[in-house]
């Protein structure tokens, strides 16, 4: 498993965090810029676990699987 996303999404299913963008497209099935603002208000709100690195949100998968009830892949 990685940890950290790569340019490739190939491996989006071994990871083991998410950048708020492929989280928003678990969640929500989509990216554009209305969900992608529900999502940093999450994020901002602290409703979703979540941690800030310099600019970039990274979601555990726990947290997503948490919001699905079973591992979504």
């Amino acid at each position: 498993m990685t940890i950290f996303p790569s340019k490739d999404r190939e491996d989006v299913k071994d990871k083991l965090l998410y950048t708020a963008k492929e989280a928003c497209m678990i969640i929500f099935g989509s990216d554009n810029k209305q969900t992608m603002n529900k999502m940093y208000r999450l994020l901002k709100s602290g409703s979703l676990e979540a941690e800030r690195v310099g600019g970039t949100w990274f979601i555990p998968r726990k947290t997503l699987v948490r919001l699905h009830g079973k591992d979504f892949m």
